[in-house]
């Protein structure tokens, strides 16, 4: 037992970095995923275990300990890699990301829309409006009748689809509204009702 243990090396990542370069690396990773489609090696993904606990230094930080480990039977070796530190986002880390975040979404939203479909900001309002009403209406009326109706408003014409589907004793409907110009569409909404028995 004891001349077993005289045989673990440890070391940080400091040292790993300065012992191995990028290609002894892939070199090494090649051959173990190799034995390891062989059944010749092992690897156990990492696992993190969260522990709740803060501290005045670290707020809004819990503990983290990470482990993962494997071994190629051809070396010999077992390796264990263990990370034991504070995990979590500090409030104004959080504030960043969101605003990044939306910032983001809204930019990648706009330039879809330039790019797959140009639509004007009136344009999308007035297709929200219009098919939220349709919508409305129908739950509110039981209307189980398909149609479609053209929106006109400030020089907009738009197109209204209403589709509505009887399965049974529920009415499932679709509203979807385009451009009438280039049958572009905007919005499509869906939902359903129960029709009362006759």
């Amino acid at each position: 037992m004891s001349g077993a243990r005289e045989n673990i090396t440890i070391l940080n990542n400091a040292e790993m970095e300065s012992l191995l370069d990028m290609r002894t690396c892939l070199e090494a990773m090649e051959d173990a995923y190799r034995d390891l489609g062989l059944n010749q090696a092992i690897n156990r993904p990492r696992s993190h275990t969260y522990f709740p606990t803060q501290s005045k230094r670290w707020p809004n930080f819990n503990y983290r300990f990470k482990s993962q480990e494997g071994g190629i039977e051809k070396y010999g070796v077992w390796a264990l890699r263990i990370t034991s530190d504070m995990a979590g986002f500090s409030i104004l880390e959080v504030l960043i990301g969101a605003v990044v975040f939306m910032i983001g979404f809204s930019t990648l939203v706009l330039m879809l829309n330039n790019v797959f479909a140009k639509f004007s900001i009136e344009e999308l309002e007035l297709a929200n409006i219009a098919s939220q009403r349709i919508m409305t209406e129908t739950i509110l009326l039981k209307d189980t009748t398909s149609f479609d109706s053209t929106v006109d408003c400030s020089g907009l014409t738009l197109e209204v689809r209403r589709q509505v589907t009887v399965v049974g004793n529920l009415a499932r409907i679709s509203v979807s509204v385009v451009r009438e110009s280039t049958g572009k569409k905007l919005i499509k909404l869906y939902n359903e009702f129960v029709i009362a028995e006759q």
